[in-house]
C-alpha cells in the first residue's frame, strides 16, 4: 500500500468515525449528523481554478452561446431575466442559465493532461476532437470558450479551453447541465403578463370580433372613442386568466407555415401594450414606442385537449409554437358586455353634495347635503323637512345601482323622462345622466357615454327590483318627507295633558317628586309608564 492510499484511508476513517461518534454519543440525530457531514464536504475546495487571470464572474456574464449536435443557441441576460435570443427568442427559467454561468466561472480541475502523449489519452478518446458541446460566455466584449468532451468512468468530464492544448479533468456539473437537457427544458412555461396598472391598451380579437380597451386618465374605456366605461375587475380577471396559462409542450420553432396550427387566422388574439420604459432618471429611455406583446391562440390539436399558440413582443423575427390547455385558452373569450363597468353612476355616496331632478321644463326634486342637518331641500321648497334615513338610502341606492343589460342603440330610446344632475365633491365635477322608460325597465345614459345602462324595475317574484328608487327619484318630494311627528326631547316638555276617548283627562306637571313629575289629583302614578309615554 503506497503513501497516498494510506492517507486517503485515514481521512475516510476519520469522517466515518466522527459521524458515528456524533450519532451514538452526541445530542444530534443521524439526519443532522449527515447534514453536517454533507455541508463540511461541500465547503471543501476541490481542485484548482481553470481560469486564473481576468476570470469572468458568474454575475458579470451577460451572454452564453452553446453549440451542440450541429445546433447553436444564444442566451442573453436582460436585468435579472435570461432569454433565448437565437435562433428564436423566448423567455427562460433563469436558474438554468445562472447555473451555467456559475459552473463556468467557478470551474475547477483535478488533473491536467497533454493529449496524444505517452500515458495520456488521445483527444479522440476524451471526445475533444469532436466536442460534445462548445460553450462560450461573454462579459461585454470579452469572451471565454470551453470544449466539453465525454465523461470519464468515474463521472468527471474532459474539457479544453479554446486556444490551449491542455486537457482538464473537471467536475461533471457543467457537462450535466449543458449535455443532459434540451433548450425546451430551460424555457419558461408561463407567460409574463403585466398587471392592468402597467398597461395602456388591451386588444381582444376573437372570431372576427374586436374589442379595444384603452386607458384614459387612469380609467379603462371599451371602445376606440374612449367613452364607454370598462370594469377594472373584469380586466384584471382577463389578465389573470392569461397569466395562468401553462405551456404544456413546445411544438415548433420558426415553422414554415402557421396555417398548420391555425395561427394564420387565430381563434383568439390578445394584444397588450405597455408605455415606453423609463430610465433611472425618470425620463423615457431610448425606446420611445410602446411595448406590445401578442398572444395568438389557434386551433386545437388532434385530441382536442390543447390549442396551439404563440407569444411574442413587438415585431420579433422568430416564432415559437407551443400548446396550452384548451379549456384555459377558451376561458379568455369575452363579450363586450362582460368587460363593461356595471356601475350606472360613477360616484360614492359620501361625495354627493346635491341632487337635482328635472322633468320637462322644471325641477321636481332638489336635495342638498347639509353638514349640520344631514339633508335639506333646495328650490323648489316643498314646505317640509327631509327625512334623513330616506334621503340617505336614496343616494346610496342610486350610487350602488348596477346594470342588468346594456343598450348601444340609443336612437330608439325617444325622449328622456328625466334629467338628473349629481354634484359631487371638489375635484370630481358633476355626474349628469338621462333616464328613459323602457318596457319593464329604465335605461340610464350618462352624458358623454355611448351606451345605455338598462335597469330592470319590474319584479319577477324572486328578486326585488329598484322600483322604489325611481318612485322616489321621479315622484314628488313627499316620499322624502321627514317622518318624525313630534320632534321634541323629553327635557323640553313642561306640561302634558292626556285626554282619553272616554272623556277622562290626565294632567302631568313638574314637581319636586323623585320622578320630577306629578299627576294632578293623584298622589302616585307609574313612573315607567309615564317615561315610556
Amino acid at each position: 500500500m503506497n503513501y497516498k492510499t494510506t492517507l486517503v484511508l485515514i481521512v475516510l476513517l476519520s469522517v466515518v468515525g466522527g459521524y458515528f461518534y456524533l450519532v451514538e454519543y452526541g445530542n444530534i440525530s443521524g439526519y443532522e449528523a449527515h447534514e453536517l457531514q454533507r455541508k463540511d464536504e461541500t465547503t471543501q475546495t476541490v481542485g484548482q481554478p481553470v481560469f486564473t487571470e481576468n476570470a469572468p464572474t458568474a454575475d458579470s456574464i451577460d451572454r452564453i452561446q452553446i453549440k451542440r449536435g450541429g445546433r447553436e443557441v444564444m442566451l442573453g441576460k436582460q436585468g435579472d431575466q435570461w432569454l433565448q435570443t437565437q435562433p428564436v427568442r423566448f423567455a427562460l427559467e433563469s436558474y438554468v442559465p445562472d447555473a451555467i454561468a456559475r459552473q463556468f466561472a467557478e470551474l475547477r480541475y483535478i488533473q491536467q493532461l497533454k493529449p496524444d502523449t505517452p500515458d495520456a489519452p488521445t483527444t479522440a478518446q476524451m471526445g475533444l476532437d469532436k466536442p460534445r458541446a462548445v460553450v462560450t460566455v461573454w462579459v461585454g466584449d470579452d469572451s471565454w470558450t470551453l470544449k466539453l468532451g465525454r465523461q470519464a468512468v468515474d463521472g468527471h468530464g474532459y474539457m479544453q479551453v479554446e486556444g490551449d492544448e491542455t486537457a482538464y479533468v473537471v467536475d461533471p456539473a457543467l457537462h450535466g447541465t449543458v449535455l443532459d437537457q434540451q433548450i425546451n427544458d430551460w424555457r419558461s412555461k408561463s407567460l409574463d403578463i403585466p398587471t392592468a396598472s402597467a398597461l395602456e391598451r388591451i386588444g381582444l380579437h376573437q372570431d372576427g370580433a374586436e374589442i379595444d380597451l384603452t386607458k384614459t386618465d387612469g380609467r379603462w374605456r371599451i371602445d376606440g372613442q374612449g367613452v364607454q366605461r370598462a370594469s377594472d375587475e373584469a380586466i384584471n380577471d382577463l389578465l389573470t386568466a392569461a397569466g395562468s396559462l401553462w405551456i404544456t409542450a413546445f411544438t415548433a420553432d420558426n415553422p414554415d407555415s402557421l396555417a398548420l396550427y391555425g395561427l394564420d387566422k387565430p381563434h383568439l388574439e390578445l394584444v397588450i401594450q405597455s408605455p415606453p420604459p423609463l430610465s433611472p432618471t425618470g425620463k423615457e429611455a431610448e425606446q420611445t414606442q410602446p411595448i406590445t406583446r401578442r398572444l395568438k391562440i389557434g386551433r386545437t390539436d388532434l385530441q382536442g385537449n390543447a390549442r396551439y399558440a404563440t407569444w411574442s413582443q413587438d415585431d420579433e423575427p422568430t416564432i415559437v409554437v407551443f400548446t396550452v390547455d384548451t379549456s384555459s385558452a377558451d376561458s379568455l373569450v369575452r363579450t363586450p358586455d362582460e368587460l363593461r363597468d356595471r356601475r350606472v353612476v360613477v360616484a360614492i355616496p359620501q361625495d354627493v353634495r346635491d341632487l337635482v331632478v328635472q322633468q320637462g321644463d322644471s325641477a321636481t326634486l332638489h336635495l342638498i347635503r347639509d353638514p349640520q342637518s344631514g339633508y335639506r331641500f333646495g328650490d323648489p321648497q316643498p314646505g317640509f323637512d327631509v327625512d334623513y334615513s330616506t334621503a340617505h338610502a336614496l343616494i346610496q341606492q342610486l350610487c350602488g345601482l348596477e346594470a342588468t343589460a346594456y343598450n348601444t342603440e340609443l336612437d330608439g330610446l325617444g325622449d328622456p323622462i328625466a334629467q338628473v344632475q349629481l354634484g359631487v365633491a371638489a375635484g370630481n365635477g358633476e355626474v349628469d345622466f338621462n333616464i328613459y322608460r323602457t318596457r319593464g325597465s329604465h335605461t340610464i345614459v350618462n352624458q358623454g357615454e355611448g351606451v345605455g345602462y338598462v335597469v330592470e324595475t319590474e319584479s319577477d317574484g324572486y328578486e326585488p327590483k329598484p322600483m322604489d328608487l325611481f318612485d322616489r327619484l321621479l315622484g314628488t318630494p313627499l316620499g322624502l318627507r321627514k317622518r318624525t311627528i313630534l320632534d321634541v326631547s323629553r327635557d323640553e316638555i313642561t306640561h302634558l295633558t292626556l285626554r282619553r276617548p272616554d272623556g277622562v283627562t290626565y294632567e302631568f306637571a313638574p314637581s319636586d317628586a323623585e320622578s320630577g313629575w306629578s299627576l294632578t289629583g293623584h298622589e302616585q302614578f307609574e313612573d315607567a309608564t309615564f317615561a315610556a309615554l
